[in-house]
């Protein structure tokens, strides 16, 4: 099996996918478990979907809240070449797609997860190598970052959703030091915490950040299914995982 050789029909979308359980896996979370939706009240907005894979999120995005212009990050080569088949298969054209992972500058980094050849899996792919080395075939490729501030224009409104695999504190320090927060109207985002990355990634900085920056926060912390080839690295070091919605004031 090549590389997003599958499509399969969900809804009114045709989806190519990289890992058929994959896919199934969070097409529930999405769709039936609405892990990303927002609760806005504004129209037309720019969503940012920093974390698309194969852009399953995108599609939900699109199929709610229509019509929005959206920019999609996705840094995992395989994914992202589905994430783009995705957007052309389904006729979706107000989209901007990046290649790149986010941090505080642009630059090439070290890129850590599953990068096999077939049924690759680029959930838990992560820029933090304590995240990213969950398999036992894990492996570490180069890849470009950016800086999500770059990309926010002064005269737009956006919702935001980060879903990269322990860099969220991160991305949110760039927006603030770059006066970029101030143009996000609201944020949901998957919080993933590791005794080892607290000093860049954890919850309690990241509700202090949003605070001072006049955002309500609600979270819930999150039990996943987590797939069985990372059972030995869940139990050595106990992942936790949280869903945190931000409003602002």
């Amino acid at each position: 099996m090549k590389q997003c050789d599958k499509t399969i029909k969900y809804k009114q979308f045709l989806i190519t996918v990289n890992n058929l359980n994959s896919a199934n896996e969070i097409l529930h979370e999405v769709f039936d478990e609405v892990s990303y939706e927002f609760e806005t009240q504004i129209k037309n907005p720019v969503i940012i979907d920093a974390g698309s894979n194969i852009g399953i999120t995108s599609l939900f995005f699109y199929e709610t809240y229509a019509p929005i212009e959206m920019i999609c990050f996705e840094p995992d080569p395989n994914a992202y070449k589905c994430l783009k088949a995705n957007m052309v298969n389904n006729g979706i054209t107000n989209c901007k797609l990046i290649n790149a992972a986010l941090t505080k500058q642009e630059r090439v980094i070290d890129f850590y997860g599953d990068f096999t050849q077939f049924f690759s899996d680029a959930r838990g792919n992560s820029i933090i190598k304590d995240w990213g080395i969950q398999r036992e075939y894990s492996s570490t490729i180069k890849i470009k970052s950016v800086r999500l501030s770059d990309y926010i224009d002064q005269n737009m409104t956006y919702l935001l959703k980060l879903d990269i695999e322990g860099a969220e504190q991160q991305v949110l320090e760039d927006l603030e030091s770059n006066n970029k927060l101030a143009l996000i109207k609201e944020i949901v985002m998957e919080i993933h915490q590791l005794e080892s990355m607290e000093n860049v990634n954890n919850l309690d900085s990241i509700l202090t950040l949003l605070k001072r920056n006049n955002f309500k926060c609600e979270y819930t912390e999150k039990n996943h299914e987590l797939p069985l080839d990372i059972q030995q690295w869940v139990k050595k070091v106990t992942p936790r995982f949280f869903i945190l919605r931000a409003t602002k004031l």
